[in-house]
């Protein structure tokens, strides 16, 4: 389904621009698939073709793109171009096109073909332009090598020249290319030279108008109260929204047409929460391996730490841009808020313990889930590692060995597995410290760091859960160091 409205939005920029002004322009949406980008594409191309003007597409996540050194991308567009403008001249040849010549050449060759037509200009269409970009390319020569800075200082001094002739339109989810002054130690040829816009997220009224569509499909209507919903849920995302009308559709199991309200709508939200987390896990840990910077403001908003969301925001500017671009936060009178409620609770849920500002109940809450968190798994791993050296016959004998005698008399009875037994252990978590203690050449491999940085953790974290701390409290300073600890012991046993 396109959105017309939407794309209208954005088509009639862009065909302005195409008709008026030939030159650049670039285009980015959230770096959350699906959200409507290829639709506007298609909208645009669909308009250029009606109207009878050109264009030519170019699919930069094509490896037959990004696979291209610069110089044989600027033939392939300067062939493209004299099969799209339906010329009688000569072709291009590959041969002219080493990389010592061939922006002379370019230049040669474009120009004779424009001529050798009615003077019509011409759009190039660079869509998932971040594959040929630094830093973000798909393929070593676009993303650490100068191939970016050659290939477009080729086309912008042709455009300088010659500004009747083409348009380009870069489509995208990283407007890095176009917003940094510099990139590979280069100055950017594209660095504000390119008018921008983003996709804009559903308001209201056209979520109103998407979802009442699909309904009608489906035999469904909505209570009004349904739209604003949809809208704080899924922040105007319009694939998140029609696979939720997808759920609502399965779930409604009464005769049709039926009108959806807020306890149904509810209900069905709850029971499909891990279906839009897996999604949201998905896209997610894109943003967060290739945009670090916005998904570290994304988790300081998510976890209220206003005063360093505030710094960072101060001090980059151009990552607020991005988000609020993107649609993911909203801004009104300096403060920020979540955009899309799914999000924001994802995030929240996967970052909870780098809230800030808690009280010292939360802070002893924190401490005793994490730490029994880490005993459990620190009896799984114990077990895996001593069976996988020594044997399944030598678990048993090997704990009672790192054990007082006191207690080995205690737990004698117990055999090897009840032992480490992940739930149901009667080891204290002091004695599985021993256990790792005595036996380090076993786990050092597991935890990859000095012993005496691995033993003070688990023995600061084992302090902590004595209940004399929990009388007298615990200080601040004291807690953000068991955080330390608690993400060094859960990211060495996260796997096993």
């Amino acid at each position: 389904m396109v959105d017309v409205s939407r794309a209208h939005q954005l088509c009639s920029f862009v065909i302005w621009l195409y008709g008026n002004y030939p030159g650049i322009c670039g285009v980015f949406q959230q770096p959350l698939r699906k959200s409507g980008k290829t639709s506007i594409i298609y909208a645009i191309e669909r308009r250029l073709a009606s109207s009878g003007s050109h264009y030519v597409s170019i699919d930069c996540e094509s490896p037959s793109i990004h696979r291209l050194r610069w110089n044989e991308l600027l033939f392939k567009i300067a062939t493209l171009y004299h099969e799209e403008r339906r010329s009688k001249i000569r072709p291009p040849n590959a041969d002219n096109y080493n990389d010592k010549d061939c922006a002379d050449q370019f230049a040669r060759d474009m120009k004779k073909i424009y001529t050798s037509k009615k003077a019509a200009p011409t759009m190039f269409i660079f869509d998932e332009v971040e594959r040929i970009s630094p830093g973000s390319a798909s393929s070593l020569h676009w993303r650490d090598g100068d191939d970016f800075i050659y290939f477009w200082q080729t086309m912008r001094a042709f455009y300088q020249r010659n500004p009747g002739v083409f348009t380009y339109l870069l489509v995208g989810t990283n407007p890095n290319c176009v917003e940094s002054p510099t990139l590979n130690g280069h100055e950017n040829p594209l660095f504000k030279s390119v008018p921008d816009s983003y996709v804009p997220s559903f308001d209201v009224s056209k979520v109103r108008e998407m979802t009442r569509k699909l309904g009608r499909y489906m035999g469904m209507k909505y209570d009004e109260q349904i739209y604003g919903l949809l809208c704080d849920d899924f922040g105007g995302h319009p694939f998140l929204i029609r696979q939720f009308c997808s759920e609502l559709h399965k779930q409604c199991t009464k005769d049709r047409p039926q009108t959806i309200r807020k306890p149904f709508y509810v209900t069905v939200k709850r029971s499909v929460e891990r279906q839009i987390e897996e999604y949201l896990d998905m896209i997610l840990t894109v943003l967060k391996e290739n945009y670090e910077d916005e998904y570290d403001l994304m988790r300081m908003l998510a976890s209220d730490d206003v005063s360093s969301f505030s710094e960072f925001a101060n001090y980059n500017p151009r990552i607020i841009k991005h988000l609020l671009g993107y649609g993911l936060i909203i801004e009104d009178q300096g403060k920020y808020a979540f955009n899309i409620e799914a999000v924001k609770l994802y995030v929240s849920k996967k970052h909870k313990f780098d809230r800030v500002n808690l009280t010292a109940e939360e802070m002893r809450t924190e401490i005793s889930l994490r730490r029994n968190r880490i005993e459990k798994r620190l009896r799984i791993v114990a077990y895996k590692v001593i069976a996988l050296h020594k044997g399944k016959r030598q678990v048993k004998e090997l704990v009672l060995s790192a054990i007082s005698s006191s207690r080995r008399e205690k737990v004698a009875i117990q055999s090897g597995d009840q032992l480490l037994n992940d739930e149901q252990s009667p080891l204290f978590f002091l004695e599985l410290i021993e256990i790792i203690n005595k036996n380090w050449e076993l786990f050092e491999n597991v935890f990859e760091e000095r012993k005496d940085k691995i033993l003070n953790a688990l023995r600061d974290i084992n302090e902590s859960g004595r209940p004399d701390c929990h009388a007298k409290g615990i200080r601040r300073e004291d807690f953000q160091q068991l955080r330390l600890h608690f993400n060094l012991l859960e990211d060495k046993l996260h796997g096993w």
